[in-house]
């Protein structure tokens, strides 16, 4: 059985019979650790010694003897295959994984086998190696459900699940938060589920209950670099020169890379302009999110940023420091000089361009 969301995983899991197998994989670490946590437990109905780990590359034999064996508390044992290499298997040793994958459900009584990944996703590869192993998988997966086995996915969590989830979390810590604060937070913190749940218990750990302010975001939570890059373009359109080459010290001083630095400043300025001349033809931040989805999708507060912060420049202004931004790129990919000294020639570049006259 193939579960098309985690609500659907989730209504079997309520139902509390487990599979004999299970493949588990996805882009939310997050979501397949806590699922699996349940799943777990679901099996062995909590005893610690019945639920035995493997990772990398564990022969189909040993997952055998390790699913048939009888636990010590003489329920049923969990078996679970960290990161399997199914593209790397020789065909003997795939041959042998297929058997055990259609003879394990007829085995009354035999452990729940559980083939979890934490790094493989659903993203279809096109060409070259990647496709072949992604083929290997796709192969497996069928192999898997055609067996009576359940498989799922667990994708990225949307801006708008994880803002739902932060709100939750706040409910149940006696707080509040406003679904745009959310959205700021995520800005500023990213969008990794699990640090947001950290970041989350922190600041209701902070206030002690009530409402969540931005304050309280700020002081609390830890800013990722591409939250501080955004702070550079805002320290830009306030003429705080100081305040930008702070930000970028920070940034280089943690290792990130000035060509990052770079390509995250010139995305701003982009969908500056996009705004700008979203605006000009009368439309919403909305309309420009569904006119550039790929761009915006699930990230729709970056409209709202970009519509924002256009106002503070004149068309020509900002087409002048794309050119800037531009000519940066070229130079850091063509020329010997050192990358953090183009950055910051970029930058000055940039404030003498100027705001909106």
């Amino acid at each position: 059985m193939i579960f098309k969301d985690e609500a659907e995983f989730a209504r079997h899991m309520k139902i509390g019979i487990p599979l004999p197998i299970y493949m588990i994989y996805g882009d939310e670490d997050w979501q397949k650790r806590r699922w699996l946590g349940k799943l777990t437990q679901m099996v062995t109905g909590g005893e610690e010694y019945a639920v035995q780990r493997y990772t990398g590359a564990v022969g189909a034999d040993e997952l055998a003897d390790a699913a048939y064996e009888i636990s010590f508390g003489g329920g049923r044992r969990c078996v679970v295959a960290d990161d399997l290499p199914v593209h790397l298997l020789t065909e003997g040793e795939r041959r042998k994984l297929d058997q055990l994958v259609k003879e394990l459900p007829q085995q009354q009584g035999a452990g729940v086998l559980v083939f979890f990944y934490s790094s493989l996703n659903a993203a279809p590869k096109r060409s070259g190696k990647e496709a072949k192993a992604a083929a290997k998988y796709a192969s497996f997966i069928k192999e898997v459900d055609k067996a009576g086995g359940g498989v799922v996915c667990f994708d990225a969590m949307t801006h708008a699940e994880l803002a739902e989830l932060m709100t939750r979390v706040a409910e149940k810590h006696g707080c509040a938060i406003d679904r745009k604060l959310c959205e700021y937070m995520l800005l500023r913190c990213g969008d990794d589920a699990q640090n947001i749940l950290n970041e989350m218990k922190k600041l209701c750990d902070y206030k002690g209950g009530g409402e969540i302010t931005r304050a309280d975001v700020d002081a609390v939570t830890i800013a990722t670099p591409s939250a501080s890059i955004f702070d550079i373009s805002d320290k830009v359109a306030s003429r705080d020169y100081s305040g930008a080459c702070s930000v970028v010290g920070e940034l280089l001083d943690e290792g990130e890379e000035p060509t990052a630095i770079l390509y995250r400043i010139s995305e701003t300025y982009i969908n500056m302009a996009r705004a700008k001349a979203a605006r000009a033809a009368g439309k919403t931040a909305a309309d420009m999110a569904g006119d550039f989805p790929k761009q915006f999708a699930g990230r729709a507060f970056l409209a709202d940023r970009a519509m924002r912060a256009q106002q503070a420049f004149s068309r020509e202004a900002l087409q002048k420091s794309i050119g800037i931004l531009l000519d940066g790129e070229m130079r850091m990919k063509s020329s010997r000089a050192d990358n953090e000294v183009i950055l910051q020639e970029v930058l000055v570049r940039l404030f003498a361009v100027g705001r909106r006259p």
